[in-house]
């Protein structure tokens, strides 16, 4: 698909880009975008449910820091990116 693509449609509906797709238009920006989110929150509470399932299990996780990987409980992990969790309540997951 080129980037000066022609739009067609009209004023009053979504405009659609040409392009090679199998119904002859590929999917707007937009489209594409709301499917991007989907994917990033599909992604987050996967983490979450990661860092969820090690917590319970006292193991850690690596992640980033500074852009170089670090090694650090899971709990605490947990606790950046959701304080208010119920395995944080728990006091035999504090460390």
């Amino acid at each position: 698909m080129k980037l000066d693509a022609q739009l067609e449609g009209d004023a009053l509906s979504e405009p659609r880009l040409k392009g090679n797709g199998s119904d002859g238009a590929s999917p707007s920006s937009r489209d594409i975008t709301e499917k991007a989110m989907e994917a990033l929150e599909c992604l987050r509470r996967a983490v979450h449910d990661e860092f969820v399932k090690k917590a319970k299990l006292g193991q850690d996780v690596i992640v980033a820091r500074n852009g170089k990987p670090c090694k650090i409980s899971a709990v605490e992990a947990l606790r950046e990116i959701d304080p208010n969790h119920e395995v944080l309540r728990n006091t035999e997951y504090e460390q």
